[in-house]
């Protein structure tokens, strides 16, 4: 079976949660079970190009002489409409018959589980799935990774954006007794928790740095370590995504 990439996020409780402090944890090597995987992607949305039959479309990609087939999920669902927009100029004959699908995270998640353990059986599923990121946060976690002296060239996958303290502890947040160290996709969206966590502690202000990390190396590592640190961790979706999932009707995206 040809590699599968697997993704996940989590919408939650940011909006009601306070900026409670430090969270002490060393760089994250965390598990989740299947389950607590699915629970944590269940209310992200990323939006495909779907056909006639509201079945995702499947792209043949041609690497040396073998022809592996994928399916694309965008994080944007703005890029997803663009892409349609494309097609109406390059292929107006697909265009008319497509359109942009939601799809929960935990959906996904599951589609690639099946498609993992079918081997390759099926005839119909692709032999992989590729989450699509949005371009400006691409730019922001290179520009981080430049600031930081690190040097890149091409960003390996969906960069997410995690606030430190110091060395090895997270900012967290606090909704009643559970703390979460939270994870974003929105620079923006980071930016204004750490505006608020300095207005509360600014004794801390100054310490505040940010960490960049791959989204998919993140999913693997859920599937792969020990760590019940794991268990915090919530991922936080572009400002975007919330206000489309806002404006559907109660049994969209797709569970």
């Amino acid at each position: 079976m040809k590699s599968l990439i697997r993704w996940g996020a989590t919408l939650g409780l940011i909006g009601s949660a306070i900026f409670g402090g430090v969270c002490s944890v060393s760089a994250p090597a965390w598990a989740l079970n299947e389950d607590q995987i699915v629970e944590k992607l269940r209310e992200i949305a990323v939006f495909t190009i779907t056909d006639a039959d509201g079945a995702p479309l499947v792209a043949s990609i041609t690497n040396g002489d073998n022809t592996l087939t994928e399916s694309f999920f965008f994080m944007s669902h703005s890029d997803a409409e663009a892409f349609i927009e494309r097609l109406k100029t390059e292929q107006p004959d697909i265009a008319q018959t497509v359109r942009v699908t939601p799809y929960s995270l935990a959906q996904v998640y599951l589609i690639g589980q099946k498609i993992s353990e079918a081997e390759g059986d099926s005839q119909e599923a692709p032999d992989s799935l590729r989450l699509i990121p949005t371009e400006s946060e691409v730019q922001e976690a290179m520009s981080i990774l430049q600031t930081n002296g690190e040097t890149v060239q091409n960003f390996p996958g969906v960069p997410v954006f995690l606030p430190k303290i110091g060395g090895d502890s997270y900012l967290s947040i606090q909704e009643g007794e559970q703390q979460w160290i939270p994870m974003f996709f929105d620079r923006d969206q980071l930016d204004n928790a750490i505006a608020q966590f300095r207005q509360e502690q600014p004794e801390l202000a100054e310490s505040v740095t940010i960490e960049v990390a791959v989204l998919e190396g993140v999913i693997q590592t859920m599937q792969d370590s020990d760590d019940p640190e794991l268990e915090k961790l919530l991922l936080i979706p572009p400002q975007e995504t919330i206000e489309f999932l806002q404006s559907l009707p109660r049994e969209q995206p797709q569970q």
